[in-house]
């Protein structure tokens, strides 16, 4: 992973969230690809904002993630996947 990796894993808890979140979307396609390997994350809770995060900045090489995060175990990631 490169330089938003930890940005991603914060995604997993409210209070890393709240400053992760808006940091990777700052940062907008620079984080892409910490992202998009977010959508892999063994958290649920990072997946979701992953897919949250790929409704503002999704292009073809998020398309197979989103593709497969809309099978996700996790109804919350789905959902935010198919949005």
């Amino acid at each position: 992973m490169g330089n938003f990796a930890h940005h991603v894993d914060a995604l997993a808890a409210v209070a890393g969230w709240r400053v992760s979140y808006p940091i990777l979307m700052k940062a907008g396609a620079a984080a892409m690809p910490d992202v998009i390997a977010g959508l892999h994350h063994p958290d649920w809770r990072v997946r979701k904002w992953c897919a949250g995060f790929l409704d503002h900045f999704a292009d073809e090489q998020s398309t197979p993630a989103l593709l497969k995060a809309l099978n996700d175990e996790n109804a919350d990631v789905r959902r935010h996947a198919v949005h």
